[in-house]
């Protein structure tokens, strides 16, 4: 019950909220888009129907961040356990 509540709060946020899984086990090389609310698809300027399920490497390209190398940044994460900005 109280997940839901969580949930809910995060869905219906006004802040982008986006959670990925690692594609393989250990150092990941990519990762998959599980979750994510609408104000992350206006962040983004993607729509959510395009990018629930798809690999990062994928939509990545399409996400309208100035000049942010996502992709990059998400593999130092994970690799390096720090947060290491391209």
């Amino acid at each position: 019950m109280q997940h839901d509540i969580y949930h809910k709060i995060v869905m219906n946020s006004s802040v982008g909220f986006a959670f990925y899984k690692k594609i393989n086990k250990g150092i990941p090389t990519d990762f998959e888009l599980v979750e994510a609310n609408e104000s992350f698809s206006k962040i983004v300027g993607c729509d959510l129907d395009y990018i629930i399920g798809q690999k990062l490497s994928v939509i990545s390209k399409s996400f309208k961040l100035l000049d942010f190398d996502t992709e990059t940044a998400f593999l130092n994460v994970f690799s390096q356990n720090k947060i290491i900005l391209p």
